[in-house]
C-alpha cells in the first residue's frame, strides 16, 4: 500500500515538471497505484468474508482480477489521460469500487442479515471505508489541488515564481510578471536599489 501512495505523492510532486512527456508517467503509475489499492482492499476483504465459501471466494477473486487487468490494459491506450477520456476513467474507477457492494451484500445474506452479530460488528467498518472512498472519489473529480490555475513555485535561488497551468495540457508556463523581472518580496531590495 505504500507504494501505491508513493505513486500518488511522486505524481502531486512532479506534475508541474515541465515536460509533458513526465508529467504523463507520473499521472499513468498514480492510476496504477490506485487501482492496486482497490486491488488491495478487494483481496483482503473478499478473502477473509469468503473464508469458509471456497466457490465464492474464487469467484468473487477471480472477478475483481479481471476488472483490475481491464483498467490496466485501458491505462495502456494513448488517449487514457487525456482530458476526452477523464469521464470514461471516473466511470471505470467507480464501477471496479461500486462492484464491492455485491459480495458484501451477498457476505450479509449469507451470515443471516443485518441481525446477525457478526454482520453488526463488521458492517459499520464496511461502510466507514466506503464513506471514504466517496471523499477520495470527490477530491478526484474536483481536482483538489491542481485545480488551482496559480501556485508559487521556488527556484533554486529561493525566489516565489508564479506559475499559471495551461488549460490545454499538463506543462506550466511562466505568467507575464515573472517575465518582466524578478518579483520581490514585501520590503526587499534588489540590487538596484528598487
Amino acid at each position: 500500500m505504500t507504494v501505491c501512495m508513493l505513486c500518488s505523492v511522486g505524481y502531486h510532486l512532479f506534475s508541474c515538471h515541465r515536460s509533458e512527456k513526465t508529467c504523463r508517467r507520473w499521472m499513468a503509475l498514480d492510476y496504477a497505484g490506485i487501482s492496486i489499492g482497490i486491488l488491495g482492499c478487494y483481496v483482503s476483504g473478499v478473502f477473509y468474508a469468503f473464508y469458509c465459501n471456497n466457490y465464492w471466494r474464487q469467484v468473487y477473486l477471480i472477478t475483481v482480477l479481471a476488472m483490475i487487468l481491464a483498467v490496466f490494459f485501458a491505462q495502456i491506450h494513448p488517449n487514457y489521460l487525456t482530458q476526452q477520456w477523464q469521464r470514461l476513467r471516473s466511470i471505470i474507477f467507480c464501477s471496479v469500487s461500486g462492484y464491492g457492494v455485491i459480495p458484501t451484500l451477498h457476505w450479509v445474506w449469507l451470515n443471516g442479515g443485518i441481525g446477525a452479530p457478526i454482520v453488526q460488528d463488521f458492517a459499520p467498518r464496511v461502510v466507514v471505508m466506503y464513506v471514504i472512498a466517496l471523499l477520495a472519489f470527490l477530491f478526484y473529480i474536483s481536482k483538489v489541488p491542481e485545480s488551482s490555475d496559480v501556485i508559487l513555485v521556488a527556484s533554486v535561488d529561493g525566489e516565489l515564481i508564479p506559475r499559471v497551468r495551461q488549460k490545454s495540457s499538463t506543462v506550466w508556463k511562466e505568467t507575464e510578471q515573472h517575465r518582466r523581472g524578478p518579483i520581490r518580496r514585501a520590503g526587499a531590495v534588489g540590487a538596484d536599489g528598487r
